[in-house]
Parts: structure tokens; C-alpha cells; sequence
């Protein structure tokens, strides 16, 4: 992260650490920052007793509904702002690919169509045809580089179960959602915005998949530190909105072994052969035998 580094060197910004609490995970920090409630959700999953049911964040209803829940007890801060590819919006006026905001938002629809005119209108076309044309070009050169992964992954771990979905991920997490919400962020900021919040999601991506430390994964930090320089030059054309930037990991990532990989089965699958009086492996030796 080279821009990310000159500012530090500059002085002009600070790094700090922090412990993320539990559950370590995206929902929960965003309800934390969005909302200021914390604790606010028990993790990315889990099984709601009253419903009768599992709940997942990955899911537009059950983020949605959260979201509903949290937005009772307190105001959201992005409340007349702008929030972009995260789990919760926050109030914001355009909830702009976010999953809760796929289900229904919490503000009526128009709000934000009111505050467009002709000439905004115009702009944003003329903007997003240029992002169109960016994201056909990146897809192309990264379809091919995202198949030639997948075999790679294949070959070295001989399990293909996860491998359709991350094609998918990363596809639009590389060359669709960064090019859309850095576009969208300097109109934003060409409109005067005051509160923008976006969620970059590759280096979480291809660290879940190919490990923290994974080519993928630092080169899914050199993309987000060139979006976020570009963000910079937007803000710093227009001075007198005086931006204050705030950039957050929300949670740490660490290499580890999956439980799948030792057993071939998820840990609920696991436990619920086992209570069935089903006789499972121990594990898995590395050509995927039995033991």
C-alpha cells in the first residue's frame, strides 16, 4: 500500500491498532461504527431460538432485519450520506449495493431522486459509461487470470466444492464493485456529500480463499490503495468540504487449516452425522484418504 505508506511518512495521518472483539467479523464491527451498539450481532451466523431458524449475513432478509432492529435503538451515522457495498447502510440516503438495502431501506425510495437535477443526471450517465467500458476491460484480462487460479487451486488441493463461487466473488469483488464505488465516491464528492462510507472487499475475499499472505490477497491491497489514492485527489480538488479520512480494517485475518479440510465435511455436517450415530474419519492425509 504505497499511498497509504507516503501518508504515514508525511505525517499528515496516524496508524493505530485495536483489538477487534468478538465475533471477529464484518456484521459487527459495521453495526458498531453504523449504529454505536455493540455487542450487536453474535456472529456471521448463528440460529435464532425465537425464529426458529438460521441466520445468516450473507442473506438480504436477515441483514435487512437486523438492520431494523439496530436503526430502533439508535440513528444511523451515515444518515444523509452515502454507504457502498457493506453489510448495513447506515441511514444512508442511497443505499448503494448494500446487502441490507437489497431487501427493502429504510428511508423512502425517492429521497435521494429528489435531490438530483438534470445537469447531476447527465454527469452520472457520462460517469458510469466510462466505468462500463473500465470493468468490461478489466474483465476481460482477469477472467482469464482467475481461471488459470482455479486450476492451479485444483491441483494443489483437489477440492473444487468452493472454487464456482469465488470465480464469481472475484470477478465482480475485482473488476465491478471497486471500479462502481470509486466512480460513485468522486461524484459523490463532486456533489458534496457529507458522509462517505465503502467497503473494499478483496483482500477479505482472497484471504478467506488463497490465505493472508497470498499473492492475490497483497495484490487485492495494492487495487484498494490505488482506489483510495484516487478518492484522495477527488477530495483534495474540492478543499473547501475539508474531508477528514478515516480507513479501518474491520477484523485481522490469519492462516489457518479449515475444519473441512481435515474431515472433509463442515462442521455442521460434522456434528450432525456424529449425533446421528454415524461413524466419521478423523481426518483427511494430504492425497484425501481416509484415516
Amino acid at each position: 500500500a504505497p499511498f497509504l505508506g507516503r501518508l504515514l511518512d508525511a505525517g499528515h495521518y496516524a496508524l493505530s491498532s485495536s483489538r477487534s472483539g468478538l465475533p471477529a467479523s464484518t456484521p459487527a464491527f459495521q453495526a458498531g461504527l453504523l449504529y454505536g451498539i455493540a455487542p450487536s450481532v453474535p456472529g456471521f451466523m448463528w440460529y435464532d431460538r425465537e425464529a426458529g431458524r438460521e441466520v445468516r449475513m450473507d442473506r438480504a432478509n436477515d441483514a435487512a432485519d437486523v438492520e431494523l432492529g439496530l436503526a430502533r435503538q439508535s440513528p444511523g451515522l451515515m444518515t444523509g450520506g452515502a454507504n457502498y457495498f457493506a453489510v448495513f447502510h447506515g441511514g444512508s440516503h442511497l443505499p448503494q449495493f448494500c446487502l441490507s438495502g437489497l431487501a427493502g431501506s429504510l428511508l423512502p425510495p425517492d429521497a435521494y431522486l429528489r435531490q438530483m437535477n438534470g445537469w447531476d443526471a447527465l454527469a452520472s450517465a457520462v460517469s458510469h459509461s466510462v466505468t462500463i467500458g473500465h470493468m468490461a476491460r478489466s474483465l476481460a484480462g482477469e477472467t482469464g487470470n482467475a481461471l488459470l487460479d482455479g486450476l492451479k487451486s485444483l491441483k494443489e488441493r483437489m477440492r473444487i466444492k468452493h472454487e464456482p463461487r469465488f470465480l464469481i466473488h472475484r470477478l465482480l469483488v475485482s473488476c465491478c464493485m471497486r471500479e462502481l464505488q470509486v466512480r460513485a465516491a468522486k461524484l459523490d464528492i463532486a456533489r458534496a456529500v457529507p458522509r462517505i462510507y465503502f467497503n473494499f472487499l478483496a483482500y477479505d475475499e482472497f484471504s478467506h480463499r488463497r490465505g493472508p499472505d497470498s499473492e492475490q490477497a497483497f495484490a487485492g491491497l495494492t487495487e484498494m490503495d490505488r482506489a483510495v489514492e484516487s478518492i484522495f485527489k477527488a477530495a483534495a480538488a474540492r478543499p473547501e468540504l475539508g474531508y477528514d479520512f478515516y480507513i479501518f480494517s474491520d477484523h485481522g485475518q490469519v492462516r489457518t487449516t479449515p475444519f473441512e479440510a481435515f474431515t472433509g465435511l463442515t462442521l455442521p455436517e460434522y456434528l450432525s452425522l456424529t449425533d446421528g450415530g454415524v461413524e466419521l474419519p478423523g481426518a483427511l492425509d494430504g492425497d484425501g484418504a481416509k484415516q
